[in-house]
């Protein structure tokens, strides 16, 4: 879900519109290398990742996985979850390598892809929201009724890709919006985070 870091630090509005502090200007954005029938994905998801996948599916249509090697957020929820739609419309699958770490609005990407495996070792980190309404008021995800419209656009989402929404809520309840917690192996099981323990094959 959301992108928490050091320096970076993205909230949701009430209205779904996002807000960041200005350090978050310091990020790197992700960047896919391609090897093979595979692209190696690094780097903060920003407003641009759409026009990056499709760029990356023109120029290399023969990739079939995205293999998410330092993932740690995003600073646009609704582009993330946009392009997380769109690699599970194009078929994607996703993988985490044993050194991997992806969090916050990565882990949302992930769980789009089609396939999505994993090595025992990656790291997957998860946390709630805050963010201000528009009067400037400090919201907490946590403290809103589950029945709040402000969820509406996360449960939609795993609704499409098949995620149950006890997830969601279950983010919302381990950390709040300034702390991390890294999911067990039976947790991801549990929460189908991954469906497959087969590596890709990224033959060229």
């Amino acid at each position: 879900m959301k992108l928490l870091l050091p320096l970076i630090f993205s909230i949701v509005t009430l209205s779904c519109s996002l807000s960041y502090d200005p350090l978050s200007e310091d990020y790197e954005a992700v960047q896919f290398v391609v090897k093979g029938q595979c692209a190696e994905m690094s780097g903060v998801i920003d407003s641009q990742i759409v026009d990056t996948l499709e760029q990356l599916k023109k120029a290399h249509p023969q990739v079939h996985t995205i293999i998410m090697v330092d993932v740690p957020g995003s600073l646009d929820d609704e582009a993330n979850l946009e392009a997380s739609r769109y690699i599970r419309s194009q078929g994607f699958k996703t993988h985490l390598p044993a050194h991997a770490i992806i969090s916050s609005g990565g882990t949302d990407f992930f769980l789009a892809g089609v396939q999505r495996s994993i090595e025992q070792g990656a790291k997957v980190g998860v946390h709630s929201w805050a963010g201000q309404d528009d009067e400037g008021n400090w919201i907490f995800a946590k403290d809103l009724p589950k029945d709040d419209e402000s969820h509406q656009m996360f449960l939609d989402y795993y609704q499409k890709i098949g995620i149950s929404e006890d997830f969601y809520w279950f983010t919302l309840d381990v950390a709040p919006a300034d702390d991390m917690y890294w999911m067990t192996w039976q947790e991801m099981q549990k929460y189908l985070i991954f469906n497959s323990l087969k590596p890709p094959d990224c033959k060229k």
